[in-house]
Parts: structure tokens; C-alpha cells; sequence
């Protein structure tokens, strides 16, 4: 496991509906569930909260090594 959470930014609304996470909201990815339908993610997206998000709906953020 990182030692570092991943970061992705959120894209695009799912199919399910528009929810309380802006478009652009960054945070931090918690769990990767895979499923054969559709893969999620559980993100916090810190002042939004947490939310389950399909793994289309993120787009993961570069750091760069300082």
C-alpha cells in the first residue's frame, strides 16, 4: 500500500445523478472496490465529505516529487 493516498480530481456527474461534490473537487481515493458492472472508488473529497464515485467520474492528479 502507498504511503501516500492517491489523489484524483472529480470529472464528470455519474449516470446515478448530480450529488452534493462539485465538478473539479479534489481528494483523496480510500478504497477501490472492483466490481464486474462498474468499478468505484470511496473518496474524501475533504470539505465535500466522502463519497462512492465510479472510476470514470475521477481523473487521478500527477504530484510531482519535490
Amino acid at each position: 500500500m502507498p504511503d501516500k493516498p492517491q489523489k484524483v480530481v472529480y470529472i464528470k456527474h455519474s449516470k446515478q445523478g448530480l450529488g452534493s461534490i462539485p465538478i473539479g473537487a479534489e481528494g483523496d481515493v480510500l478504497l477501490f472496490i472492483k466490481h464486474p458492472v462498474t468499478t468505484k472508488l470511496l473518496v474524501n473529497f475533504h470539505i465535500y465529505g466522502k463519497a462512492i464515485v465510479p472510476l470514470s467520474s475521477v481523473k487521478r492528479v500527477e504530484e510531482e516529487d519535490v
